[in-house]
Order: C-alpha cells, then sequence, then structure tokens
C-alpha cells in the first residue's frame, strides 16, 4: 500500500495544477452544501425543540419606546391579575442577569424568579444550581432572607427555552415569583417570560383577548403585548426560509454534480494518457487489482482535500455568512450529520469513478495498453 500511496503522490504532483482545480471544484461544491444543511437542520432543530415544549402558548412583550426600561412591563398585581384570568394556567419566569467576580474566576449567572407552586419548591429557600453553587456564602441574596438549597438534580438537568434564547437552569438562582415587588427595580432591566398550555384552558381564544387587553390597559403607552402560537409563527414564517434553503442545496448540488462530470472527463482523458504505464506496471506483475487501488486512492486524495477544504470553509460561512434567510430568533449552527453527508459524497464520488476507469482498463489487454 506504500508503493501505491507513493505512486500516486508523484502523479499528483507532476499533475498538480489539474490537481488544485479538481480540489477548487469540490471545495465550492461541498462549502455550498456545507452551509445549506446546516441551515435546514438549524430549522428542524428549531421546529423539534418547539414541538417537545410542554406549554405551547406564549407571550410576546416590545418595547415601544426608547426609555421604556425604566418603567416595568409586568408587575406583581399584574401577575395575580394574569392568573386569575388563565384560571392559574399562566407559567411565569423573570430572569435578571448578575455578575460576580472572585480573585480566580469570574461567573455570569441569572437570578430566576420562578413559580414555586408550579415547581414544586419550599417557599422559604432559594436553590442554586450547580454551576453557581460556589457563590452560595457570597450573600448574594442576603436582603431576602431566603435558606440557600442546591437546585434539586431534575431542574438541575433541564434547560428552558424563552424568547432571549435558552435558560440553563445549572447557571441560575431560583427565588419565589412573590419577591417581586421586592425586586422590582432590577425586573424593570430583565427580562419576563410567560406561557400557558392551551390544552388546559376552557376558552383559549376569550383568554387570549383579555389578558392581552388588561396588559395593554395598565403598560400600553409602553410596551406592546402579543399572545402567539410558536409552532404556528415559525411554520408561517418558515416557508421562505425553506425556499432559500432549497435554492442553496440545488446550487450545491449543481457544483457537486459539474464536479463530478468534469472529474469523470478528467479521469477517463488521463486513462487515455497513462495506458502504456498501466500496461507495463501488468507486464511487470502488476494485477489489475493493484491498478484499481492507484487509481481509487489518486481520486480519494483529491476529492477527500476537496471535502475537507469545503466542509471548514462551510462552517465559516455557517457562522459568520448572514443572508437574512433565517428567522432571527434561530440559531444557525454546524451539525454532525453534515459532515456524515460531506463523507458520504466524498467516497461515493471516488468509488463510481474509479469503477468507470476500472471497466475501461478490464476491457483491454496487456498488449493493447502498451500500444497506448
Amino acid at each position: 500500500m506504500e508503493y501505491v500511496i507513493k505512486r500516486v503522490l508523484y502523479r499528483l504532483r507532476w499533475n498538480w495544477w489539474l490537481s488544485m482545480l479538481i480540489v477548487i471544484e469540490i471545495a465550492m461544491g461541498i462549502s455550498v452544501f456545507t452551509y445549506s444543511s446546516n441551515l435546514h437542520y438549524s430549522l428542524v432543530k428549531e421546529e423539534n425543540k418547539i414541538k417537545e415544549q410542554k406549554r405551547d402558548l406564549v407571550l410576546e412583550i416590545l418595547s415601544k419606546e426608547e426609555d421604556a426600561e425604566e418603567n416595568v412591563a409586568l408587575t406583581w398585581q399584574d401577575y395575580k391579575e394574569i392568573q386569575q384570568l388563565s384560571e392559574g394556567e399562566a407559567y411565569i419566569y423573570i430572569g435578571i442577569p448578575g455578575f460576580y467576580s472572585t480573585s480566580d474566576k469570574n461567573y455570569n449567572y441569572t437570578v430566576l424568579l420562578v413559580d414555586y407552586e408550579k415547581a414544586n419548591l419550599e417557599k422559604t429557600s432559594s436553590y442554586w444550581g450547580s454551576n453557581v453553587q460556589e457563590l452560595m456564602n457570597q450573600e448574594l441574596l442576603v436582603d431576602l432572607e431566603l435558606q440557600n438549597k442546591t437546585l434539586p438534580e431534575t431542574l438541575d438537568k433541564e434547560v428552558w427555552s424563552t424568547q432571549e434564547g435558552e435558560i440553563v437552569l445549572q447557571d441560575c438562582i431560583l427565588i419565589p415569583i412573590t419577591f417581586m415587588e421586592e425586586m422590582q427595580d432590577e425586573i424593570a432591566s430583565s427580562w419576563i417570560h410567560i406561557e400557558w398550555n392551551s390544552t388546559k384552558m376552557k376558552n383559549v381564544e376569550e383568554t387570549i383577548e383579555k389578558v392581552e387587553t388588561y396588559l395593554t390597559a395598565a403598560h400600553g403607552d409602553y410596551f406592546s403585548y402579543r399572545i402567539y402560537y410558536p409552532e404556528i409563527e415559525l411554520r408561517n414564517n418558515s416557508e421562505k426560509t425553506r425556499t432559500s434553503i432549497q435554492a442553496i442545496s440545488k446550487a450545491s448540488e449543481l457544483f457537486l454534480v459539474m464536479f463530478f462530470v468534469g472529474m469523470l472527463l478528467i479521469f477517463h482523458l488521463l486513462f487515455e494518457h497513462r495506458k502504456e504505464t498501466y500496461g507495463i506496471s501488468m507486464a511487470c506483475g502488476a494485477n489489475r487489482g493493484q491498478l484499481f487501488k492507484e487509481i481509487f486512492v489518486e481520486i480519494l486524495i483529491l476529492s477527500g482535500v476537496g471535502t475537507i477544504v469545503g466542509s471548514g470553509i462551510g462552517v465559516l460561512l455557517t457562522y459568520h455568512l448572514n443572508l437574512q434567510i433565517m428567522i432571527e430568533y434561530i440559531e444557525v449552527v454546524g451539525d454532525f450529520r453534515t459532515i456524515l453527508w460531506n463523507i458520504m459524497i466524498c467516497f461515493v464520488i471516488s468509488f463510481v469513478i474509479s469503477m468507470t476507469v476500472y471497466r475501461k482498463l478490464r476491457r483491454e489487454r496487456i498488449v493493447q495498453l502498451l500500444k497506448g
């Protein structure tokens, strides 16, 4: 095998300009394919995440004025009124970002006001996630006179989704939502999340209208309120996104087809130029299986290098290229399935082209090959 690799590397070095052209072609196709595939999987991931949520209704709160932060979008009185209008089915939590620095470490955490009755927690305690338990003795919440406890393991593993992103409870300090009045000033600069399970509500549309009307009457000068179904909203907004992703995907497929056809023609042409070389190798004792290995390894190296380069470029495009395709609250990330697809494409193209060239080799006798 070492001998085969040396012969292949010699040929690639001899035809370096042709090798570079082939690598560039497949890198272009793979990079665009990687980008479109990551967009697709990011959209699917968001859809699945929304489907898995226990509650399907969410309140959207938007600021109307620049100085709206000086006002509070939700008060303790609002909380009690919303629960009454929602027949106690509203699930509310409020996040207040915090920062604490020690001599050797910085901590970014979130103080999370939670309905303890719904979370089955003791009202006289604060609960600390596993990543912030080192701060339990720093008297961060001393004014609230709560007993510090570690967050139960079942909750510590949870990640809650909000309009502001995902909340990892390991990084949170949970306190009762009854402290809303004491922390009114901090809530003004925090985020508020309210959600419902529509299946547990008797009259969904009527409840939505009542809650929106109440909040608008109370804070409508500074904030706008809208209750919506995230799954339906995503489905409606993602139609254009899907069309754009499909267009990019078709462009990548076109690049790959062009690469495949181009590489197929190039290696069929190279076969004609290498007939005499193949004939000499077989006359010296090489069999057709060994020659197939040479052909396959040469094509695999070219497509492999192109795939690696294209995958790297595609990942960079995923995280740094914003074509305004995705909905703003969908996080676009790389997906391991894309890499698996790239590897499979690389091997399939290499094998198919190698087999087509090998079939021509099998039809030729040694004498015919030596004549060139």
